[in-house]
């Protein structure tokens, strides 16, 4: 678990991307160097999932 994930520039970027195509994100260069390209792309998959099937985790910040 690596918790720079919780990071609130990381959290914004994360909740700010959402319907992103995750394919061009994986291609391109990781604006973070605390944390993985794979491990941002995993939270945003997460997230977008949530939407819909728990709303409620959606809707809460800073959730990892």
């Amino acid at each position: 678990m690596n918790k720079n994930i919780l990071n609130t520039d990381i959290q914004s970027f994360i909740k700010n991307t959402g319907a992103t195509d995750i394919s061009s994100l994986l291609l391109k260069k990781n604006s973070f160097t605390s944390i993985s390209q794979q491990e941002l792309v995993e939270q945003i998959e997460a997230r977008m999932k949530c939407e819909n099937k728990l709303p409620l985790w959606y809707k809460t910040t800073e959730i990892y």
